[in-house]
């Protein structure tokens, strides 16, 4: 046998020397930069879809209609030209704009504030020590799956100026009837009492 042969023979059948200490050094860091990587950038992909749909859904079309709000628009014509502030201008001397602006704050306020208050106390009180805990979350959320359209059903029977309920209960404690329809306020009253039915187990 060769010289030749036994030492390729010895190379083969040789351990293989342990990685050096800078080697070493080398793998673990990038290990620990592909870790670190992975760590900043992953939430942003797990994220990443919902922003894409809303931007696609939401952004997009709150900008084109920012856009179109700057131009003269006809419905068949299309772009009739840039226009700047005077479809904003037209907007603000009707005066129906100024009541549908009070009728949204109203309506805003007397839904949201009590709402949002009755919604923490609603989930202090279903995070205590409860029993049956999960049927009582159920619960709450009971009036949010409800159709939309069988809420206004019910709570125009309630607030009906002549045959609701509401009226009836206060014609038998001796008090007026109100006129849900008649008063500004009043109708505010009425139309946050089926947001707040529908919305604060939500929020809860």
């Amino acid at each position: 046998m060769t010289s030749a042969a036994i030492s390729t023979r010895d190379r083969r059948t040789a351990p293989t020397p342990p990685p050096t200490r800078s080697q070493r050094r080398g793998s673990m860091s990038r290990r620990d930069r592909l870790g670190r990587l992975d760590f900043v950038v992953s939430p942003y992909l797990y994220i990443a879809p919902f922003f894409i749909v809303f931007a696609i859904t939401g952004l997009y079309p709150l900008l084109y209609t920012a856009w179109v709000s700057f131009h003269k628009w006809h419905l068949i014509g299309g772009d009739q030209g840039f226009t700047g502030l005077d479809n904003y201008i037209n907007v603000v001397q009707q005066p129906n704009f100024w009541i549908a602006l009070r009728n949204t704050f109203s309506i805003f306020l007397l839904s949201s504030v009590p709402q949002i208050m009755l919604a923490v106390l609603i989930a202090y009180v279903l995070n205590t020590n409860l029993r049956a805990k999960t049927f009582w979350r159920m619960g709450v959320l009971l009036p949010y799956v409800v159709a939309p359209v069988a809420v206004s059903i019910i709570f125009s029977k309630l607030f009906a100026d002549q045959s609701g309920m509401v009226n009836a209960i206060l014609g038998h404690i001796g008090l007026d009837p109100i006129g849900w329809h008649a008063s500004a306020f009043w109708s505010h009253i009425a139309i946050a009492n089926m947001v707040n039915f529908r919305w604060t187990g939500y929020n809860a």
